[in-house]
């Protein structure tokens, strides 16, 4: 049975890592990254750990194995996440509802990965559903 969940653990940090290394580019073949995509950003655990304590992480669990996971970055994750200042600061430049868009308190996906094994498309939108409820329950 499939749980969704947040990170609560170093361990399931640990098994973010694991899962983002194994869905790099460059480790899958080009039939591999057209049938379940790609992530390009190898993520240490590290960087994990300081994204995590900004805002907890969304994770599939089976069990304990976290088989899925989605990254939660908030706008002050460009502090420390380079990748992430670019983007942020072009945020500055785009107007919602007469503010920048960097003003709200928005949150920020850097990935959705789900293992090769249940990233069937049933899967894939049973469990980004599932991560959608529980964010809009648990972090609004």
């Amino acid at each position: 049975m499939l749980e969704v969940t947040q990170v609560t653990s170093d361990n399931e940090l640990v098994q973010i890592h694991s899962l983002n290394g194994a869905n790099l580019k460059i480790v899958l073949s080009n039939e591999q990254q057209q049938q379940l995509g790609f992530v390009t950003w190898l993520y240490s655990i590290s960087l994990l750990k300081q994204l995590h304590s900004t805002a907890p992480s969304i994770i599939v669990k089976n069990q304990e194995k976290v088989v899925g996971y989605a990254l939660t970055a908030l706008i002050k994750a460009g502090s420390f996440h380079t990748d992430l200042r670019e983007m942020i600061m072009n945020l500055e430049t785009i107007n919602f509802k007469g503010k920048p868009l960097s003003s709200y308190n928005i949150i920020l996906w850097a990935r959705f990965v789900l293992i090769k094994i249940i990233a069937a498309k049933v899967y894939s939108v049973c469990c980004f559903k599932s991560i959608k409820s529980y964010i809009v329950k648990n972090m609004s």
